[in-house]
Formats: structure tokens, sequence, C-alpha cells
């Protein structure tokens, strides 16, 4: 969440009571991680951007010495040009961090208008107040995290997120494609879908498995979804899941169809 400088401290202690000190071991499992996903708030202690990133930079190497994995969220905007002009300098600093530095910082893809160039008043993005997003503004921030988390997440040897997941709707159906990724054979995949724009909640529908049929064997990128009901719309997410080790990755970005 977004934090004044001074509730980092009291912050970083709730989570390090939320650390999990033994993960399961063996078997394959797959290794555990505590990752702190932090975005500092509008509510500024300090009036130089400098003096305040270089505060939170002390905060965040302290959090990895400790041993959480710490990705870092753009400042967002709060209406009025002075608030503008202090989160473009903020995060012009953060966008200089290495990985050397412990942390992972967010770099906004494409949305100018939620973190970096000044139409903050735009409603798309952003409630009346200017401050809090949309939902909207919070889906491509959320986009921004999980492709900085999934980037980290494969440096220290963990399965990519799948990608170039599209949904086609049909009559009483939704078919999904997505692209088919080189090296290992023995993956499968997960296909999650809801009514809503949730993963939380969603249902597994399906674990796409390996289409024997080839030479050699390779994941069948595909699935149909037959028992979609017309006119509602479903969401549809696919993860890539290790029946050996356990170990599934984080999900797509949803996509979303209506069957005719």
């Amino acid at each position: 969440g977004g934090y004044k400088l001074s509730s980092l401290d009291t912050q970083a202690a709730e989570l390090d009571a939320m650390v999990n000190s033994s993960p399961p071991t063996g078997g394959g499992r797959p290794t555990i991680y505590n990752i702190e996903a932090c975005r500092i708030g509008t509510n500024k202690d300090e009036t130089d951007a400098a003096v305040y990133a270089a505060l939170v930079r002390t905060h965040y190497l302290a959090r990895q010495a400790a041993g959480w994995l710490v990705i870092d969220l753009p400042m967002w905007s709060k209406t009025g040009a002075g608030m503008d002009a202090f989160a473009q300098a903020y995060n012009a600093i953060k966008a200089t961090w290495t990985t050397s530095d412990g942390v992972a910082a967010v770099v906004p893809a494409t949305e100018p208008l939620l973190y970096g160039t000044g139409a903050y008043a735009d409603t798309t993005y952003f409630n009346a107040d200017g401050v809090h997003l949309t939902q909207a503004g919070q889906n491509l921030g959320a986009r921004d995290f999980l492709v900085t988390l999934d980037a980290l997440l494969v440096s220290k040897g963990a399965m990519a997120v799948p990608t170039g997941l599209v949904a086609t709707a049909g009559a009483s159906q939704v078919t999904l494609d997505w692209d088919r990724p080189s090296g290992s054979t023995n993956l499968e995949w997960n296909v999650y879908r809801s009514t809503t724009d949730s993963f939380v909640g969603s249902t597994l529908l399906s674990a796409v498995g390996v289409a024997t049929n080839q030479n050699p064997p390779q994941p069948t990128p595909t699935y149909t979804d037959s028992t979609a009901a017309t006119g509602t719309a479903y969401y549809f997410w696919v993860t890539r899941y290790n029946p050996t080790t356990g170990e599934e990755t984080l999900p797509t970005l949803s996509v979303t169809a209506t069957p005719s």
C-alpha cells in the first residue's frame, strides 16, 4: 500500500511477523519468497524528491537484507502542479536504481496519465480526489507490477507467466489461445474463469496437458470452454504448471469474452 515514511518501520515489523520462517522443502517443492510491494503515498514527509527517495531506498535495502524481495511501485500523482512535479521527479530518481540496489523498481509501460506527464484529473484512472485510482487505474498499476514480479522471479529460476492470451467468443463457448514457449515439455497449463475481473475466487476449469501426438510432445496452448452461458461476460486467466514439482506461475492478466 501507500505509506508515509513515518509508517515504514512499523509496517516492516508487521511484515517480519508474517515471514514464513520454515517454508516447505524437499520433494521438488519450489522456493518460497517473501515479497514486499510498496508504493509510497502522496502524503509526503519531505519536500525534496532526492532526499525522499534516499530515505525510501534506505528502508528498501534494509528489507532486502532481511530476506525480502522488494518491488517498488511508482508514486501516483495528486491533483495540482506542485505534486505532479514532485511525483515525476521522485519516479525519475527511482528509475535509475539498479538490481544491485536490491530493489525491483516498477518501470511504467504506457500509462503517462497514471504516472508521469500531467493530466492527473483524468477520471478514467483517478477518482475525483485526484489521489485514489479508479478500477481502471488499479488494473494498469497491477499490470505493471505483475510484469515486474514475473521478471524478478524468472531471474531467480522460476517459470515465466504465459504470454499472448486471447479469448474468442463463439456460440455458447469461448476459445482461449496463448503462445507456445520453447524449452521444457513436462509442463501443463491451468485455466481459470470468473464472472468478475478478479483472479481471487476464480474457478479452475481445467489443466491443459501435453499433446502426445506431437514429436517431441509439447504443451498445447489452447482451450475451449464449452460450459459458458450465452450472454454472460467471462474473465479468464492461464498459468503454467509443473506437475512434477507443483510449481505454478503467476496468472496472466485477464482477458474477457461473452459467448453469443
